[in-house]
């Protein structure tokens, strides 16, 4: 992906289909027959400018229109009015995001993680701000998830005081037999349950630790020096 920081640019908010008939790369006509129907053919096909496509001014003699950033070929409008419209009609906005909006989002993707931060459409000033901000939420995941499994281990080897004398994890899934006949769903079910226990102890933990911390902070004397 290009890194456009500072450059002027746009995004696409809506689906826009256009055909290229004004396309301004496309209206060269020559002698040779068969250049030109290519030409007449391209111009009369639709291409579609998708969500979150980059959009940035051509070069040289095509500053005044603009086309995808992916694809240099691929136009979109002139600038000026109708690239107004489509601003004013919610289809395409100005870049680069607000400080508050890379902040939204950061706080969006932890909530539901499923892209990469760093790949942002859009946000090629933050980059690497939002590589980092991921590089190191993904530590803090490995490390608490490391953590919950180790407590899981020992949830599950936890004796119970029964005739049998079986631990933990077998007392869970002979308590799910009970009611469900499939051993895999038992064994998965019984999974959860310790590491649901696991988590709040992990949890609980780490407020025991937070307060812990708090305790031997610095402490401001009666003058009010520390």
């Amino acid at each position: 992906m290009k890194n456009l920081a500072g450059v002027e640019r746009w995004i696409v908010l809506k689906e826009i289909p256009r055909v290229q008939v004004d396309n301004p790369k496309l209206s060269d006509q020559t002698e040779d027959l068969q250049h030109n129907l290519r030409i007449g053919r391209m111009r009369n096909e639709k291409v579609l400018f998708t969500t979150d496509e980059v959009l940035i001014k051509g070069k040289d003699e095509f500053s005044k229109f603009i086309f995808s950033a992916d694809n240099e070929d691929k136009y979109l409008c002139k600038v000026g009015p109708e690239l107004n419209y489509f601003i004013e009609q919610n289809y395409v906005r100005k870049l680069p995001y607000k400080r508050e909006e890379i902040d939204i989002l950061k706080e969006n993707w932890l909530k539901d993680p499923v892209f990469d931060l760093y790949n942002f459409s859009g946000a090629d000033e933050y980059w690497d701000e939002l590589e980092k901000f991921q590089k190191e939420q993904e530590k803090i995941w490995r490390d608490s998830n490391a953590a919950i499994e180790k407590i899981a281990k020992v949830v599950a080897s936890l004796p119970v005081f029964s005739p049998a004398g079986i631990n933990f994890e077998c007392f869970i899934i002979a308590m799910i037999a009970a009611r469900v006949e499939e051993p895999k769903v038992c064994i998965e079910q019984a999974k959860g349950i310790i590491f649901e226990i696991a988590r709040e102890q992990y949890n609980l933990q780490k407020k025991e630790s937070k307060k812990d911390e708090r305790k031997l902070g610095p402490r401001k004397s009666a003058s009010g020096n520390s």
